[in-house]
């Protein structure tokens, strides 16, 4: 997984009955909510009296909502024990054949390999591996795929450092001490990467985080090596680049409080590259407690102490290998489908190879899964189980996020081949262990991709999770299986038997299934991920075997293979049933937004063109239908009866606030995207915009369709954010949209064009 910045995650969809204080909330929302806009929303009088006229009607209206949402949240509850697209047969059959004990078993290999940045030795090893791996799976026209990089071709191959004390003792003779810090045989990540060929011996000197310039005040680091806490490429700078020092022993570490996890080695990295005639050195890495047991001893020695403190200078020596050109790739392999017809609608299943050793959640447990369920799912269709699916079922092993961008930039046709893609980025984790319990996250798409295939995965997940969590009164109807406090129980044989913690949440960025949700790319539904948060072991030394559960495994390929197979088999057939989930479902989305909305802002204005936009979104939902062949009139009976639910809002939104959905002069363009290898080329050069959210920032872009103006994106974007909560999206502002998408033009990814003029009416014909 990538984090390149901090990103913030959290609840978003609690699945289970309306509770009473919910319903009381609604009640409350609708009685008393216009009242508090009509007393201080607006200083527009006009907008005033619509909603004084329009209060009691829309309080009704929000009562026949507030009914229609208990019942459909309880019957959901219900039947939330089966999924009407996972049929209880197949249900049986996935569960029956995929095994997490396999998985785990298959990781226990995986591990073994330090691949950091995707381009180096070990990458290829591990392709290799899952290459041969996925052609005794079963699947066919099994290949590596290489391609270009613009990465350092690093690869490191040893290197160990010591601590050397030296002082004179009491009879005047010189002592020396050697203490072994650590060495990449023992542990890859202590050689931060890009580090360079190195083989010295230097004095220490300690300068607290090491990245600004009070920590070097009255210090000399010239020629020394520096003790830093601080990120190892900002030290680099600031000790290395422009003060002189050698190079760095780094007690980094990526936890938010370092000392919860004092003897983790986290993975880090200094510059690739040099600046300013300044070329990269080297940090080798120690936990945060060996970091601080070194600074102790590199305090001054107290004023009445009888024996001087020894000196301490450190010996490292690092080999790596640098190739000139750098090169990557995707393991490739297919389960055919038999529908010629589809053979340009794959579901494409995705897990990434590269991370650091032993990254054993991060992502070789996706990469392990994809392997079990390509097994388990060849299986089943040889043996006459499941019939072969109608559509391709695509398996992907990649570096993350690079290799499928690369892969489009070279192929752009390819992407129309799309149907859906299904990431797995750490899926195979003890829920329990950790300072904060991990959540198995599901994402939704974003608004720019407005799709059924949220209703498949909302119905899909809430069968799982209720079947693999615990409920008195259901215990109480005697319908849990012996020795468990489960109904519907997904265990492994060795794994845990703890509750199934998952969660669908809105979309969040950060591994390979953004490239798919990529606009640019195209793909017909976009993409989700499986991706378990918050993780206090990724990136360090502690994400290895002992803590996965073999359960956790067998749970989510379950999960994704249930959601792939319907994908892979859904057709016009089934758009009836279809459409009975997706159309109360509609329903229920907008009112959340406009829930949500009505919470976060007293613009009433926001309020309603947050309802618009949310159902325009709902409307392309039903359009997104016939991307399985479904007809118009299959789709019309379910879409009127949506639209005429809005009916009333949408009259009442016209008249109260007439000029909600509106267009300034300066923001009246409207931006048309370049090519997808323009875009992969130059959208490093787009300037950050501070104060706007990256998964923000990435919707921006994929709203500009060439028909939205920038205003347009801007209102789109604020419905997101009042929907899912600023705490979750952050703020936008019209100006931070403009002033990305100037930056965005002059960078070369898009073009701003002038909105066409209104046709002027023409003077009436004289007599």
């Amino acid at each position: 997984m990538r984090l390149r910045s901090a990103s913030r995650t959290g609840s978003a969809l609690k699945l289970g009955v309306v509770r009473r204080s919910s319903m009381a909330s609604l009640s409350r929302f609708s009685s008393r909510g216009v009242a508090c806009f009509v007393t201080g929303a607006s200083s527009k009088p006009t907008a005033y009296r619509s909603l004084v006229y329009f209060a009691r009607p829309l309080q009704e209206a929000m009562m026949r909502v507030l009914r229609l949402l208990v019942v459909l949240s309880l019957s959901a509850f219900a039947a939330a024990q089966s999924s009407p697209f996972l049929p209880e047969d197949t249900y049986r059959k996935l569960v029956n054949e995929i095994s997490g004990d396999n998985a785990y078993d298959m990781l226990r290999d995986l591990t073994k390999f330090h691949s950091p940045q995707g381009v180096d030795r070990d990458f290829k090893k591990a392709a290799a591996w899952i290459e041969g791996k996925a052609k005794e799976a079963g699947l066919t026209d099994v290949r590596f795929i290489t391609l270009p990089s613009k990465d350092l071709a690093w690869t490191p191959l040893s290197g160990e450092a010591w601590l050397i004390e030296t002082w004179t003792d009491k009879d005047g003779k010189p002592q020396t001490r050697e203490t072994k810090l650590g060495s990449y045989q023992e542990w890859a990540t202590v050689i931060a990467d890009n580090s360079r060929n190195t083989n010295v011996e230097a004095p220490l000197i300690d300068v607290g985080e090491g990245t600004s310039d009070r920590d070097y005040e009255g210090k000399d680091v010239k020629g020394k090596i520096v003790l830093a806490s601080g990120s190892t490429q900002r030290v680099e700078q600031e000790a290395v680049w422009k003060r002189g020092a050698i190079g760095i022993l780094s007690h980094t570490s990526s936890r938010q409080n370092p000392m919860d996890y004092p003897d983790q080695v986290a993975w880090t990295r200094i510059n690739e590259r040099g600046r300013d005639g300044k070329e990269p050195s080297f940090a080798f890495v120690v936990s945060p407690r060996k970091g601080w047991e070194i600074r102790k001893r590199l305090e001054p020695a107290a004023p009445n102490a009888t024996t001087p403190k020894p000196t301490l200078s450190l010996r490292v020596k690092i080999e790596v290998e640098i190739l000139p050109e750098a090169t990557m790739g995707i393991v490739e392999g297919f389960i055919r489908g038999t529908n010629s017809a589809l053979k340009d609608q794959q579901v494409v299943l995705t897990a990434h190879i590269q991370e650091e050793r032993y990254s054993a959640n991060d992502d070789r447990s996706g990469c392990a899964n994809l392997l079990e369920m390509a097994r388990a799912l060849n299986r089943l269709i040889a043996e006459g189980k499941l019939p072969r699916p109608e559509r391709d079922i695509r398996f992907w092993w990649v570096n993350e996020i690079d290799g499928p961008y690369t892969y489009f930039a070279l192929n752009p046709d390819e992407a129309k081949k799309t149907f859906v893609n299904i990431n797995q980025d750490m899926v195979g984790a003890n829920h329990t262990m950790g300072k904060a319990s991990r959540v198995q996250h599901v994402s939704r798409t974003l608004w720019s991709t407005p799709t059924f295939f949220n209703d498949v995965v909302e119905s899909i997940i809430t069968a799982l999770y209720q079947g693999n969590n615990a409920y008195i009164v259901a215990g109480q109807a005697g319908n849990n299986p012996p020795g468990t406090w489960f109904s519907k129980p997904i265990f492994s044989l060795l794994g845990s038997r703890d509750r199934y913690s998952i969660e669908i949440i809105p979309h969040m960025n950060n591994t390979d299934h953004m490239v798919f949700a990529d606009r640019y790319i195209g793909t017909t539904h976009g993409g989700i991920t499986f991706t378990n948060w918050p993780d206090d072991y990724i990136h360090s030394s502690d994400d290895d075997m002992w803590q996965m559960d073999r359960t956790t495994f067998k749970r989510n390929a379950v999960a994704v293979s249930a959601l792939a197979w319907y994908m892979a088999n859904v057709g016009g057939k089934d758009a009836e049933l279809l459409l009975k989930v997706v159309t109360p479902n509609a329903t229920m989305r907008v009112y959340r937004d406009i829930r949500n909305a009505r919470t976060a802002t007293a613009d009433h204005c926001e309020v309603w063109t947050t309802a618009r936009i949310a159902m325009a979104r709902e409307m392309s939902v039903f359009s997104s239908v016939q991307s399985i062949g479904a007809g118009e009139a299959a789709i019309t009976p379910g879409r009127n009866e949506f639209w005429e639910s809005m009916g009333q809002w949408r009259a009442r939104a016209d008249m109260a606030c007439p000029n909600a959905v509106r267009s300034t002069a300066d923001m009246t363009q409207i931006p048309v995207r370049a090519s997808i290898k323009d875009y992969r080329d130059n959208i490093s050069k787009v300037r950050p915009v501070p104060g706007l959210h990256g998964v923000m920032r990435y919707e921006a872009f994929n709203l500009a369709d060439g028909k939205r103006t920038l205003w347009d994106i801007y209102a789109n974007l604020r419905a997101q954010t009042l929907s899912a909560g600023e705490w979750y999206y952050g703020s936008v502002t019209p100006q931070m949209v403009e002033t990305l998408f100037k930056s965005a033009a002059e960078a070369g990814i898009l073009k701003l064009t002038d909105a066409p003029k209104p046709a002027e009416a023409k003077a009436p014909a004289k007599k």
